[in-house]
Order: C-alpha cells, then sequence, then structure tokens
C-alpha cells in the first residue's frame, strides 16, 4: 500500500505496519521515554496475544476460523503438541491453548451478552486504517482503529486486561495515563480530524480476559484530554526533532535531580 493519505478499509495487518507513518505507539513511546526507544520493536507478550485473539473474536468474528485454531491439549514439550501446533502454522493459522481460547471466547461471550455493547457492534467497521500527515511538523502518521461507526462520528479502542477488575472505574482511571492510553486516542482523534474535516468522539471498550469478564465503555473527560493531548504534541516533536537531526535521540545526557 502506497503513503496514501485518507480512510482505507480491509487493509491486512502486514500491510498496514508497512505503511512508512508514524503509528500511535511510536508517538506514545516517544512521548513517555524517548524516540530511540520508539524504534525498537519488543516481542509480544502473552497478554499481547490474547488481546489480538479478542480483537478477532469481538470485533471480526467471522475471521476467527481462518486464522486462529485451538491445539492439541497436553504439555507444550510434547511430540504430539508439537506436532499438532506445526499441522496449524503449516496451514497459515496460529494455534491457541484450550486455557487461552476458553478465557478470550468467555470475554468476548461477556462482551457481546452486553445490550450496549453489542448494539455498537451491530452497525461500524473494523480494523480502519487512516493516514495522514500531522499538519504541525508535516510527519506522516497512521492508525488502525478497532471499530469505526462513521454514521456517528463516533471511534473505539477495545483495550483487554488480564488483571482482576481491571475494567472497573477506579483501576481504568488509573492505567489511562500509566499507558499513555490518552496519548494514543488523540492521536486517532487527530487523524480522523485531519483526513474528515470533522470532529468525532472517542470511546474505550474495556474487557477483562479473567472471570467474571466485566465489561465497560469510557470516554475521554477534558483533564484526560488536555493529558493526552500534552504527551502527543511532545511525543510528536520528539520525533519531528530526531528526523531533522538524522538519529534517534534519546534524552538530553546530564545529571538529573530526581524530586520527591
Amino acid at each position: 500500500m502506497s503513503t496514501q493519505t485518507g480512510i482505507f478499509r480491509d487493509v491486512p495487518d502486514a500491510e498496514y505496519r508497512d505503511i512508512e507513518a508514524h503509528g500511535s505507539s511510536v508517538v506514545k513511546t516517544a512521548a513517555m521515554l524517548s524516540v530511540a526507544h520508539a524504534k525498537i520493536r519488543t516481542p509480544d507478550s502473552p497478554a499481547m496475544f490474547k488481546g489480538r485473539l479478542a480483537h478477532c473474536m469481538v470485533l471480526e468474528w467471522t475471521e476467527v476460523d481462518d486464522r486462529y485454531e485451538q491445539q492439541l491439549e497436553g504439555h507444550g514439550s510434547s511430540k504430539a503438541v508439537k506436532e499438532d501446533k506445526a499441522r496449524i502454522l503449516a496451514n497459515g493459522k496460529t494455534p491457541v491453548t484450550k486455557s487461552d481460547w476458553d478465557l478470550v471466547e468467555g470475554a468476548c461471550r461477556s462482551a457481546h451478552g452486553d445490550p450496549t455493547i453489542d448494539a455498537i457492534l451491530e452497525i461500524g467497521a473494523p480494523e480502519v486504517t487512516i493516514v495522514w500527515k500531522e499538519k504541525t511538523t508535516g510527519l506522516m502518521c497512521k492508525a488502525r482503529i478497532d471499530w469505526l461507526r462513521e454514521h456517528k462520528n463516533e471511534a473505539y479502542d477495545l483495550k483487554t486486561t488480564s488483571t482482576f477488575g481491571g475494567a472497573s472505574p477506579t483501576i481504568w482511571e488509573r492505567n489511562v495515563p500509566r499507558y499513555g492510553l490518552g496519548i494514543q486516542a488523540v492521536h486517532y482523534l487527530d487523524g480522523l480530524s485531519e483526513v474528515t474535516g470533522q470532529v468525532w468522539e472517542w470511546r474505550w471498550l474495556a474487557l477483562e480476559l479473567t472471570p467474571p469478564f466485566a465489561t465497560a465503555i469510557y470516554q475521554m473527560g477534558a483533564d484526560a484530554y488536555a493529558s493526552g493531548l500534552s504527551g502527543w504534541t511532545r511525543g510528536i516533536s520528539r520525533l519531528h526533532e530526531s528526523e531533522k537531526a538524522g538519529r534517534s535521540l534519546t534524552w538530553p545526557q546530564h545529571t538529573y535531580t530526581v524530586r520527591g
């Protein structure tokens, strides 16, 4: 896919990753750490794997059987399990353990069993790609929006958590600044505004991957948006500075004072 601006549907994940533009995770890491850290690709964690499976089960349920398959039960080092995993991989699918499958499937049943969430997922498009040129720096940016409801100007980000009670309001309010979720949200909103010329509303769909598989819907208050905007501006500025310098910058090297 060439780097052209706009809204694009049905873009494969691998093709999205090849787009030469800055994604939300890069901007967030540049803001919270540095550009040098943002350029490092870290390996997937078990939580990230389950999160991707949940995204498919909740948002692209018709694709589950084509992408994933539950592997044979047993110890991972056993010959039978290894052979079964190899068979699944040879068929172009991703093997999933029974325990992971059961947990994620239970969480997805809970999400679709919530009348409000189910109604949201009745109309819209999953994994929508947007590409735009950031107006202040001229940097090319990209985003992959989990669920886009264009008729309502609403964008949703499905966030999974393996923490017991992780979708609760008390924990969620702490996690938004802790994990830079506001920075990512502002990145998406900037892109949507830039390519459509319209104002969009942002929502998080929080989903617990542990019993009782609680769900919740969150929006950004004024303070959360202001904090996210500040972080996003910092990340974009650092990426721009690094581009002008021709190298991935970390922080200035001098002795820092730790306060309180």
